[in-house]
């Protein structure tokens, strides 16, 4: 490959609405954003692999066409699923994960009052305890605030935590919200928790400027010094955030952002590549 790989820590597929695979959530703003796109987007920006989260809004808890997708693309994909509430043995989902050869985490929706209850009783514990033993990160769509988040690090230390798009609400469209930062002091005390990392996807959506959004500069700075660049994910996150900037843009911005070359190489891939990548024994194509 000649260079430390590129690999987007987070970015959806999903096919449009339609009888064969109907849109069970509330659907995504883009028609579609196949399997066969993405590798195109990815191949033109020079992205090696990408950790391909299944999409709530399209799929709820179904991630069988991420996983179809990895299949088809063996090497560029690692697949997040998310976790089934619904499930009579919650905890059977890692087993169903591991199990396949390209899943590689899993994921928590904290939107609701439901969702973020069903973490502080406790209904949840054996999934986490089963992750933390076959380590399997878990990803988190936090919201209001980071109590979840504080409580999980802290009970299941040896478990991979990784707070999704800096933890920080974005607007779906322009403009980017006001004050994009204002809670990012909650973010950054998760750096207190070694097993806590953070992904910054889909950052420009926060950004007041043009590309190559300098403004970012600054909070990213602030979450390296104190999580470390061995703790911070670049992704685009690009399905949620395409009406702010193109895929290539996407990819772009992050290697323009200030950071060191170490830096740049650990944020920009390697992190992401040996968490979902390298521990499940499945290596991008460069």
């Amino acid at each position: 490959m000649g260079r430390a790989p590129i690999v987007d820590a987070q970015i959806h597929c999903f096919e449009s609405d339609h009888a064969g695979r109907p849109w069970t959530g509330k659907g995504s703003p883009l028609h579609e954003a196949t399997g066969a796109q993405t590798i195109e987007r990815m191949d033109r920006a020079g992205v090696d692999a990408a950790v391909l989260v299944s999409p709530w809004l399209n799929y709820l808890a179904d991630a069988s066409y991420s996983l179809e997708v990895a299949a088809a693309y063996p090497g560029r994909f690692a697949v997040v699923a998310p976790i089934d509430l619904t499930r009579a043995d919650p905890a059977g989902i890692v087993d169903d994960l591991i199990a396949h050869p390209h899943g590689a985490g899993l994921r928590q929706m904290l939107w609701s009052p439901a969702s973020r209850e069903a973490v502080r009783d406790g209904r949840l514990d054996d999934v986490f305890n089963r992750m933390e033993d076959a380590g399997v990160p878990l990803c988190l769509a936090l919201g209001g605030g980071t109590a979840e988040a504080v409580w999980i690090a802290s009970r299941f230390p040896a478990l991979p935590v990784l707070i999704d798009h800096l933890g920080l609400p974005a607007s779906p469209a322009p403009p980017a919200p006001g004050e994009p930062f204002a809670t990012l002091a909650d973010i950054l005390a998760l750096s207190d928790y070694p097993n806590v990392q953070v992904k910054v996807t889909g950052m420009p959506a926060l950004s007041h400027q043009p590309y190559p959004y300098t403004d970012l500069r600054d909070a990213l700075r602030r979450l390296i010094d104190s999580f470390g660049p061995e703790r911070v994910l670049w992704g685009t996150d690009w399905t949620r955030v395409h009406a702010f900037h193109t895929y290539q843009e996407g990819v772009d911005w992050i290697a323009d952002a200030g950071l060191s070359a170490i830096e740049l190489a650990r944020v920009r891939g390697a992190n992401a590549f040996e968490l979902f990548f390298r521990t499940r024994r499945f290596v991008p194509i460069g």
